[in-house]
């Protein structure tokens, strides 16, 4: 168990052997129902809940929402084995993951730049694969160097000391707000089992009890890892307050001769950067939609500091973020009281 999940109070079971997976349902008194199909699975919990909750499909420990993925794909794709051409967008979901993957296919493709950027379901299956999404088998169909995007934390992570990994993190204030508004709006995904309001979905995302699991565990996996040659470890709010200078870095990061054109060539810089900006993403993408209210925003995560539930973990957060650098550059921790 991480310290992380030691910090927040949450704990880990497993549950049967035989490679089915299940539903399971927590009960007041945090008796766990024999389910009628098993699996090796992880199911965390985080202390007796108020009531019954049905737990997300689980595959090898990552909660996945059975609305928009197939389980057995997304069991398939964890057997995927990196390739040392690989290149790796990882992110928890709604930390700015479109963006990064526009921003890392404008670098790889410098000279169709003026093609225009695929689609959103083109650059999923057929130039940026999305892993859970699609499954092994048609990732490893594509033509190599691949460019493979993953919500994964490191330890599920296909893993090449060859390969490359372009980490981004956001702060979880925006992101929690971000991902309930995603889960309330697109149908495909949906809000978990019995949550309604977004005090609902900030209890579970606290606990690790969304799609793809723990925040925290997520982030602080990669960060144990960011001093690795292989790993570019980024900040999303580094990136929408210096656009051009992230580009560079990870322009520096993936290839060199790319690089020293954007160094040699001013415009063709601020070319990149508009092309690739936040800006330029369509409403409602599936990765970086927002409430149309930016203050609507903002007023979830100033409420949320407020309540007593958030002051019992205030602490393990703000912990959380700080230990992993997720400030603004004036140096106070993002969204924290």
């Amino acid at each position: 168990m991480s310290n992380i999940m030691r910090l927040l109070g949450i704990r880990t079971r497993n549950r049967n052997d035989d490679g089915y997976l299940c539903k399971l349902t927590l009960n007041v008194d945090d008796q766990v129902e024999e389910p009628v199909c098993s699996s090796r699975d992880a199911v965390v919990t985080a202390g007796p809940p108020t009531g019954p909750v049905e737990l997300e499909y689980v595959v090898d420990g990552l909660p996945v929402p059975p609305k928009a993925f197939n389980v057995e794909v997304v069991r398939d794709a964890l057997r995927y084995r990196a390739r040392p051409s690989d290149v790796f967008v990882a992110t928890y979901p709604k930390s700015g993951t479109a963006w990064l993957q526009r921003i890392v296919w404008t670098l790889l493709n410098l000279d169709r730049i003026d093609e225009g950027v695929p689609s959103l379901m083109d650059t999923m299956t057929r130039h940026m694969s999305f892993l859970e999404l699609v499954g092994r088998r048609m990732v490893e169909a594509l033509p190599e160097p691949r460019v493979i995007k993953h919500h994964l934390p490191f330890w599920l992570s296909p893993y090449h000391p060859l390969a490359k990994y372009v980490v981004l993190v956001r702060n979880p204030f925006d992101c929690v707000v971000s991902f309930y508004y995603h889960c309330r709006a697109e149908p495909s995904v949906g809000l978990p089992p019995g949550v309604v309001t977004f005090d609902d979905f900030f209890e579970r995302f606290v606990e690790g009890r969304v799609p793809f699991g723990s925040y925290f565990d997520h982030v602080l996996s990669w960060y144990a890892r960011r001093n690795d040659s292989n790993v570019l470890f980024l900040h999303y709010e580094t990136l929408r307050e210096r656009p051009a200078t992230v580009t560079l870095e990870i322009a520096d990061f993936l290839d060199d001769g790319v690089a020293s054109r954007l160094r040699g060539d001013e415009r063709l810089l601020r070319y990149v950067v508009d092309r690739t900006s936040a800006g330029c993403l369509k409403t409602g993408h599936l990765l970086v939609s927002t409430p149309s209210s930016g203050r609507s925003a903002a007023g979830a995560v100033r409420n949320m500091k407020g309540r007593s539930t958030v002051n019992l973990t205030g602490s393990g957060v703000a912990l959380v973020v700080a230990g992993v650098g997720l400030v603004v550059p004036g140096g106070s921790i993002v969204g924290g009281a």
